[in-house]
């Protein structure tokens, strides 16, 4: 059988674009496949940037959190090469983005599903490449200190998010990075 070295949270996520051509009978060639891994990866960036905006509206007007979300999309790697290929750093991007905006939003809208959709976030970018876990310790310590009740949550949930990735790993590369360990 064949198994991706590569980490396959991006193609378990982006699985409901793909469907598309499928619904409208559209013949699967590798034109196609080319224009969707462009499409794919430019929506995973243009939500990125969406969600560095909604994350500034918390903290600042609607102006500067138009710059400043200009400012990720195009004075970074993110439009210039994030959107162009489905690379694992372009959901690495998307899903901090989003772990930016729960963590800014909970602060003045508590929730426990917004630590469960963290926790759900946080599982996914250990898995999408593991070289950026460490990005994760703020996170972790946000959780930890500020809201020690919820921390059950947060492990339960990241762990469900993150265990058939894990079980993938485990079972066809009998180690917890799965192939992501041969290239890293």
């Amino acid at each position: 059988h064949y198994a991706s070295l590569f980490p396959i949270i991006t193609p378990v996520l982006i699985i409901p674009l793909y469907t598309i051509p499928v619904l409208f009978n559209i013949p699967n060639t590798d034109l196609l496949h080319l224009v969707m891994s462009h499409i794919a990866s430019a929506l995973i960036a243009a939500f990125s940037v969406v969600f560095i905006y909604l994350a500034c509206r918390y903290i600042s007007g609607r102006k500067t959190a138009l710059v400043s979300a200009l400012v990720f999309a195009f004075a970074t790697s993110t439009w210039s090469i994030s959107s162009q290929q489905l690379y694992a750093h372009g959901m690495s991007e998307l899903l901090l983005a989003v772990m930016i905006f729960l963590v800014i939003r909970n602060e003045s809208d508590q929730s426990i599903m917004t630590i469960v959709f963290l926790a759900i976030c946080s599982g996914l970018f250990v898995f999408n490449r593991p070289s950026d876990s460490l990005l994760l310790l703020p996170v972790i310590g946000y959780v930890l200190w500020y809201h020690r009740e919820k921390i059950g949550y947060y492990f339960v949930s990241g762990l469900l998010s993150a265990m058939p990735f894990l079980l993938y790993n485990v079972m066809l590369f009998n180690n917890f990075f799965g192939g992501y360990s041969k290239i890293a």
